[in-house]
């Protein structure tokens, strides 16, 4: 028997939010130390280790507790320092609140690193989101309760943790310039619609690199490697996908319960898959044969080369010791070359 579309996701929705509900009762009892954003703008308690400047409030510390945002149009900066958890429960909190931006954060340690309910135009920014997640859990949640719409997330890096790491029922929020590897999880995890995913870099995850229960969503310009499954589509048709590079993936594709078909072109291009074996016979990029992704699947128009994906760079400790080195005797030889001339300048005299 096939169900229809609309009612499809009217059961789809309600499941969702009994899911996300008994999540959210769960996780919130398992909470210990919480600090508040209070909606006046003060921290509480007042001893804890953030700096209030305005609407900037700042770490001056490691915190191990749970914050609560409860006001608009704020910045949490971490200052590099961690919010760390103790295996369960939020990191950080914004319910009902809007334009919040949480940045240079390392959250480690949470089953949900950032929960976003009824709260809209959000920035989530580079932060570092480490050992986070759990059974059915993930490490940043924006719920399909009340309007979650024009969230952002971007240059966040995420490695080692389990569950979906971007799990969003948000509409028309971009993610963007995030580096999402060596999880055990799903990369990206598109619950709703209209959202847009580019420049990310999604490799060695052993779910999949992007998951698409929604529809009308855009993702283009990223890098998908190493993921157990490229795609997994398990939503009705709408979803485009262009100028991604698609790199030794176990599987391209997993289609969820029925045959499901998404847009592999802008129109003018598609992607690169490493497997191609089609030819250029006309040397403009594009092979001259359309690369069959499954039966239902097919790109028209696939890249003969890499896209050029620029997303956050992953910088060893080494190299930034060796970086530091260089610099160091770099100054060295420029000091010693001054006082050598003022000798010089003074022997003359």
């Amino acid at each position: 028997m096939k169900i229809s579309n609309s009612f499809g996701k009217f059961l789809f929705l309600v499941m969702s939010t009994i899911l996300i509900s008994s999540l959210t009762v769960n996780i919130v009892n398992a909470q210990g130390e919480i600090i508040y954003i209070r909606a006046d703008g003060t921290v509480d308690p007042s001893t804890a280790s953030i700096v209030r400047t305005g609407d900037l409030y700042t770490f001056t510390a490691d915190i191990f507790d749970h914050i609560i945002v409860e006001t608009n149009d704020i910045t949490i900066d971490g200052n590099n320092y961690t919010l760390q958890g103790s295996g369960e429960g939020y990191g950080f909190e914004i319910d009902g609140v809007d334009n919040v931006t949480v940045q240079n954060t390392n959250i480690h340690n949470f089953t949900t690193a950032i929960y976003i309910s009824s709260s809209s135009s959000n920035t989530v920014f580079r932060n570092s989101f480490k050992d986070n997640g759990g059974f059915m859990g993930s490490v940043v949640m924006v719920t399909p309760v009340g309007d979650c719409m024009y969230n952002t997330f971007l240059e966040n890096k995420f490695t080692n943790n389990y569950g979906s790491c971007l799990l969003l029922f948000g509409y028309q929020g971009n993610v963007s310039g995030n580096l999402i590897t060596n999880n055990d999880a799903n990369g990206v995890n598109l619950q709703a619609s209209q959202n847009s995913v580019s420049g990310n870099t999604i490799a060695n995850n052993t779910g999949a690199g992007v998951v698409l229960y929604g529809y009308d969503n855009v993702i283009f310009e990223n890098t998908i490697a190493n993921n157990t499954y490229a795609v997994n589509i398990s939503a009705e048709p709408g979803n485009t996908f262009f100028l991604n590079n698609f790199v030794n993936n176990t599987n391209l594709l997993y289609e969820f319960g029925q045959q499901l078909i998404a847009t592999w072109t802008n129109g003018t291009h598609g992607n690169y898959w490493d497997d191609y074996d089609g030819i250029d016979g006309n040397g403009d990029g594009i092979g001259d044969t359309p690369f069959v992704i499954d039966e239902n699947n097919q790109d028209t128009l696939p890249l003969v080369e890499k896209v050029d994906v620029v997303s956050i760079p992953e910088i060893s400790s080494w190299t930034l010791i060796l970086a530091v080195v260089v610099a160091l005797g770099a100054f060295l030889t420029l000091y010693n070359r001054k006082s050598v001339n003022k000798s010089v300048t003074k022997t003359s005299i």
